[in-house]
């Protein structure tokens, strides 16, 4: 479990507002800050200001991001273009050009990298190899909303198992959806049912561990809910009290791998950090959820 008393990792001195996170697998922290259009890093999540890196110039309003496996940083801006950068934080190059924001980003582990175009209730992908940016929708219909199982409504988060299973974060649906590879038809895996007495309202994260654990950022909720493969159940923002801990638009999440949480709170300017409390044994397992997906 995690501790309930998170600690400010990162405040509004650093941000203007945060959105997208990633750690990779050296325990490196990028965030994408919307407002000062720029991208913070934390190399080993090294909290010292001295060694927190700032990217800027990159364009406007970046919001989602991801990291590959040979460290270029992937990011969307609202020219509704997707860039990376190159991992000396210098060279920035244009990778595909979409027809609305990307609210979320995801590569897999065969360098197809997704993008869910909010605003068009869909999922597309492209491969990164050889240049051959032929894109195609993933999951829900050509800028049609709708809440059947072929349909999205304002997708955000987005996760990409081994087996090619696509999650989305279906926001306008208070919902999880998850695509088969090759299937029009999603399945509800969350949302049907209220978890802890609260129905989903508009999530907006959703994240597999190495335990094929599913995680969710509950937004409008303000809590984080976990799915163990036998329940779901509240973890994070489950009191509903306020105080320095209650989050306030939590967007996305991501693990270190000690299998510690990290929780964009963007209304509140801040990256909270929730230290994991468990066996060693099941800190290995978050060691290798970063292994096994990165």
């Amino acid at each position: 479990m995690w501790n309930q008393n998170a600690t400010t990792f990162a405040h509004s001195f650093e941000f203007g507002k945060p959105h997208g996170i990633f750690i990779d697998r050296h325990n490196n922290i990028y965030v994408a800050d919307t407002d000062k259009h720029t991208i913070q890093i934390w190399l080993n999540e090294n909290e010292n200001e001295n060694e927190r890196k700032e990217i800027g110039n990159i364009g406007n309003n970046p919001h989602s991001l991801f990291v590959s496996n040979d460290n270029y940083i992937y990011f969307e801006i609202s020219d509704r273009i997707i860039k990376k950068i190159d991992p000396s934080y210098t060279a920035r190059e244009q990778v595909e050009t979409v027809d609305d924001r990307c609210y979320g980003l995801f590569i897999d582990i065969n360098d197809t990298l997704y993008c869910s175009v909010k605003e068009k209730h869909k999922v597309i992908k492209f491969s990164l190899k050889n240049g051959t940016n032929n894109v195609i929708i993933a999951a829900g219909r050509k800028d049609s909303s709708g809440s059947a199982l072929d349909t999205l409504n304002q997708p955000w988060g987005i996760f990409v198992d081994r087996q090619f299973n696509l999650y989305v974060a279906d926001c306008g649906n208070n919902r999880i959806q998850r695509f088969r590879p090759g299937q029009v038809n999603g399945t509800t895996i969350a949302g049907l049912e209220p978890i802890n007495g609260k129905n989903l309202s508009c999530p907006t994260g959703v994240v597999l561990d190495g335990n094929n654990h599913l995680f969710i950022v509950d937004q409008n909720n303000k809590r984080i809910i976990m799915f163990n493969s036998i329940r779901f159940e509240c973890v994070i923002g489950c009191s509903y009290e306020h105080g320095s801990s209650q989050l306030d638009k939590p967007y996305a999440l991501a693990f270190n791998s000690m299998g510690d949480m990290y929780v964009v709170d963007s209304h509140n300017k801040r990256l909270q950090k929730y230290n994991f409390i468990s066996t060693s044994c099941s800190k290995k397992s978050y060691k290798s959820h970063i292994k096994l997906f990165l």
